[in-house]
């Protein structure tokens, strides 16, 4: 993947919408929320490092629409995560995306134990990765499917 200036400035405004969204979603109950926002946007990017840029446009449009409506994405992944709403989406690429970041994710945690120790165990991970995949557009879901499977083509991890 390489990095242009194009794709930094995208993860950069997507970061910045998500670090608006989380802040109101976590206000009312962390108020400590603040000071991990660092953490935060360093695993926020980190996360899209694997993405295409048409993924990250799509992304952001699908952000800024939730903005423009008056929604907090992350307000919902939290609350699909609590299981606290109905499934936001039933697009049949969720399960296939999920499944194959899944088992990169338990490849990185059996190569990498000390790294991973502090991390998310695979069933929270799988649980936090279903819940934000359910509030991605159809459009969004269809380009990253597309990223998840250039890199199983290419028998990489993302």
């Amino acid at each position: 993947m390489k990095y242009t200036d194009e794709f930094e400035k995208l993860v950069d405004e997507i970061v910045d919408i998500e670090e608006r969204m989380f802040l109101e979603a976590a206000a009312p109950t962390d108020p400590d929320c603040a000071r991990r926002i660092d953490d935060m946007r360093l695993h926020r990017s980190s996360q899209f490092a694997g993405w295409s840029e048409e993924t990250l446009t799509s992304y952001l449009n699908d952000l800024q629409r939730a903005e423009e409506a008056g929604l907090n994405l992350m307000t919902l992944k939290y609350a699909r995560m609590s299981d606290s709403i109905p499934r936001l989406s039933a697009d049949p690429r969720i399960p296939e995306i999920l499944e194959a970041l899944v088992i990169w994710q338990k490849a990185f945690i059996d190569a990498c134990p000390a790294v991973m120790r502090r991390g998310r165990d695979l069933d929270d991970f799988r649980n936090y990765l279903s819940g934000e995949l359910e509030t991605y557009s159809s459009a969004t879901l269809k380009l990253l499917k597309a990223d998840v499977d250039r890199y199983l083509a290419e028998e990489r991890s993302m």
